[in-house]
């Protein structure tokens, strides 16, 4: 789940190449809903998506799939990071020295 086409077109760009199935969407409601449809074996949720708290899609995807939950984001405070942790997020970031 990716508002920005660019950066949901590049997630899409390299999971593909890794062999994955992908199944893009730009809106949180959508991804609530794709547990059902199409059983993911990997989620990536923009933390800021226009219609829903990534957190939160993150919360409902959790009581529906064991899926491993990666967050793309620019949000970089701890906060954000333990929020994450705590919705079911997978436990990997980056971190950008200025």
């Amino acid at each position: 789940m990716e508002d920005d086409q660019d950066i949901r077109d590049l997630i899409t760009l390299i999971l593909t190449r890794l062999g994955f199935e992908v199944h893009a969407v730009s809106m949180g409601v959508q991804g609530v809903a794709a547990p059902w449809e199409h059983h993911p074996v990997l989620v990536t949720v923009d933390l800021n998506l226009p219609d829903m708290d990534g957190l939160e899609v993150a919360g409902y995807i959790r009581k529906r799939s064991d899926a491993p939950t990666l967050f793309v984001t620019a949000r970089t405070e701890p906060d954000d990071e333990m929020a994450g942790m705590a919705s079911g997020a997978s436990a990997a970031g980056l971190s950008r020295r200025g």
